[in-house]
């Protein structure tokens, strides 16, 4: 697969997010894809995740934590079999009402036409200080 078409599927990806098209996100990823956001004990869930049913998961934990205003993608980067993702998000933790934002990075990794992994790296202390 080439990277113009590794970087639709993440572009239709972030848009199927947006729309709230869960079934479509699950259908771009490998069975068993490794789920990697940044791990910080007190965020339950930011725990490494393997397969669909561990990414199922992870959205209903995350929704349950925080909601997001804005996951916004700026620039992209390919090569290969991996994209790159540099954007912002924002958000408000639910338990206390107090916002964050950060930048963020996504790395998206293929194999058979399909994202096999994604690793995410953004500032941690402050999802963590709004959640506490």
């Amino acid at each position: 697969m080439s990277k113009e078409q590794n970087i639709q599927i993440v572009k239709q990806l972030y848009a199927d997010v947006a729309a709230k098209n869960l079934e479509a996100v699950f259908n771009a990823l490998t069975d068993d894809i490794h789920w990697a956001p940044p791990y910080v004990p007190e965020i339950h869930h930011t725990k490494p995740r393997n397969g669909k049913s561990g990414v199922k998961a992870w959205v209903i934990e995350m929704a349950s934590e925080v909601t997001y205003h804005k996951v916004e993608p700026q620039e992209i980067f390919a090569d290969n079999d991996a994209v790159i993702i540099k954007g912002q998000f924002s958000g408000t933790a639910n338990n206390t009402g107090k916002s964050f934002e950060s930048d963020w990075i996504h790395l998206w990794k293929f194999r058979d036409n399909k994202i096999c992994s994604y690793k995410a790296f953004w500032n941690t202390a402050t999802v963590r200080d709004a959640l506490m």
